[in-house]
């Protein structure tokens, strides 16, 4: 069985045999002559394909967003054109609607291509793409391909609006893509359509086509070669996933209040500005952690304090509540190009987090200390700093030392700039070890563990190695220990402590945390509805039980699986 993890586009489940799917260019297979007699009729043909692509059009229209209206009338005022010079070829040549249609089309790539205008050979892209897409209406391709779509998981690279409404059609139930965005036009779609839609990079299993994969775009997975358990598990999931998105749904724009009234603050994890538009409309009560590393990677030259500062404010111009703002967490598992890291044998261990921002003060963290100090004097403390893979105090301090060093200079220069507010991530048994004494070295006011890292240090064991799988476990009783020894030291010294680690969006590990002394949980905007169901669902007195349990008395994970879901049982939660 193997798992891909992706970003989820649109809510669903689906199981299904699996199918790539190609952008088809019919124009290629037109043939050189196709002589008619019946111009009217082949006219005629002509404008019932064109009224129909128009209809697809302006029905796209309905959900587009307003940019991308203005599109969709330049596309159908393009067709128009199209049509009306190929029905006149149509006449004086007598031959085909397919063959006319191509022979319009080749005559504008002609006259696109000499004007030397890069903006009017990008619409060349959409008149090819249009001019295609009328020849696969004249050839009725639609019912020769239903069959090949029908019931299946569409794989893709990127899959455009227009595509999309008609694989619909098809009958498909699911689709997963390598490219795109959450805020997308497609996804926009799917979502109205009910259509599960997983954006996964990393997706690149060779598979055979007849085997049935599971989309899981409620936890955000694809699984290839499930196991019986699982595909039973997902099977009766998919029969009863209606209810559960309707419960979702519902919870997500509530007060994450326990069943004794205590009030848990869910906030959310984004790396995007399109994420930080939704995060209002998902329930989001604030940005517990946002990944800065989206503004690093697939580009030659480092970002400007300038763009960081835009990029920034952008996203706390659509968020309500507070903004945790990770500096850069660079290296290991996300390398950028500009900086070309030396090769290191254990990069987990390597040159990481703060010790790259350290290293490449230039590059890398006086930019973003820039754009942060100035965004700190305008928002005061709606914005917040937090420090990745903290382990010694020197190294907070010499972040520190910059921070200030950074505000003296640009106030030299007669701009505004202030300290923000404060904190570092938890995500080495170091920090939790030296917690409460790292204010020695700067005034931290809050930390949040990282509990990927955290895990893997504590274990020992790599996260990414697939064959340690079976030992790499936020729930194993090591790690609930060190958690709780987290949570002590944070409460002695006066720390904010939340979670926006992966562990935060698990269902079995929602009662621990809380349990352990955790009030703030930052997860990915998809699973607010469901985190704040199953707090709304628990006890804090018994969710206190059950983690002293776990962590004074039980020595292997199985154990802790077993009382977690005796409670998620007598309390009638989903568990997925």
């Amino acid at each position: 069985m193997k798992l891909f993890k992706g970003t989820i586009a649109s809510h669903g489940i689906a199981i299904a045999p699996p199918i790539t799917y190609e952008k088809k260019d019919y124009i290629i297979n037109i043939p050189e002559k196709c002589d008619i007699t019946d111009t009217e009729k082949e006219k005629e043909r002509l404008r019932n394909a064109y009224t129909e692509l128009v209809g697809r059009l302006e029905k796209l229209k309905e959900t587009a967003l307003d940019e991308e209206k203005d599109l969709i009338d330049a596309e159908i005022m393009m067709l128009e054109t199209m049509t009306t010079e190929a029905e006149e070829l149509i006449g004086d040549e007598k031959i085909c609607a397919e063959l006319a249609v191509r022979k319009i089309y080749e005559k504008y790539e002609k006259l696109f291509k000499e004007s030397g205008s890069e903006l009017i050979n990008l619409r060349l892209y959409d008149l090819r793409d249009l001019a295609s897409k009328l020849v696969a209406i004249l050839l009725n391709t639609m019912e020769k391909e239903k069959k090949l779509y029908e019931g299946r998981i569409i794989i893709s690279d990127e899959i455009y609006p227009l595509d999309f409404t008609t694989l619909v059609k098809h009958g498909i139930k699911g689709m997963i893509t390598r490219k795109g965005g959450i805020t997308s036009h497609v996804a926009i779609l799917a979502r109205s359509y009910g259509i599960p839609y997983l954006i996964a990079p990393d997706f690149s299993a060779s598979i055979e086509l007849s085997n049935e994969i599971i989309l899981d775009a409620i936890n955000g997975y694809v699984i290839i070669d499930p196991n019986e358990e699982t595909m039973r598990k997902y099977r009766e999931l998919e029969a009863r996933y209606e209810e559960i998105k309707r419960i979702y749904s519902e919870e997500a724009l509530k007060k994450a209040v326990t069943k004794d009234g205590e009030e848990i603050r869910v906030l959310c994890n984004i790396g995007s500005v399109e994420e930080a538009r939704l995060a209002e409309e998902y329930g989001c009560e604030g940005i517990g952690l946002l990944r800065m590393e989206f503004l690093y990677m697939d580009r030659k030259i480092p970002p400007t304090d300038k763009e960081i500062e835009n990029k920034i404010q952008h996203i706390l111009e659509l968020v309500k509540g507070e903004v945790i703002v990770r500096a850069p967490d660079i290296g290991a598992d996300k390398p950028v190009e500009f900086l070309r890291l030396e090769h290191e044998d254990n990069p987990q261990l390597g040159v990481r987090g703060i010790r790259l921002l350290l290293q490449q003060k230039e590059i890398l963290l006086k930019p973003f200390l820039k754009a942060v100090v100035r965004l700190a004097h305008k928002y005061g403390d709606r914005l917040k700093v937090m420090v990745p893979m903290v382990s010694v105090s020197e190294e907070l301090k010499e972040f520190y030392d910059e921070l200030i060093k950074i505000v003296k200079e640009l106030k030299e220069k007669g701009e505004e700039a202030s300290i923000p507010v404060l904190g570092i991530m938890v995500e080495t048994p170091a920090a939790v070890k030296m917690l409460d004494l790292f204010s020695k070295a700067a005034p931290i006011k809050f930390a949040s563990i990282g509990s990927n890292d955290l895990t893997q240090y504590v274990l020992a064991v790599d996260r990414g190695n697939p064959s340690l799988s079976y030992l790499y476990n936020e729930l194993q009783p090591p790690v609930l220990r060190m958690i709780k020894e987290a949570v002590d030291k944070a409460s002695s010294s006066g720390i904010e402590l939340s979670v926006c680690g992966e562990m935060a969006n698990k269902v079995h590990a929602i009662p621990l945390l809380l349990g352990l002394g955790l009030r703030k949980l930052s997860v990915p905007i998809s699973l607010v509805g469901r985190t704040k169901y199953v707090i709304r669902e628990l006890e804090i007195s018994v969710a206190k039980k059950l983690a002293e349990k776990a962590v004074k008395e039980i020595a292997d994970k199985k154990q802790v699986y077993e009382y977690v879901d005796k409670l998620l049982e007598k309390h009638r939660i989903f568990s997925v």
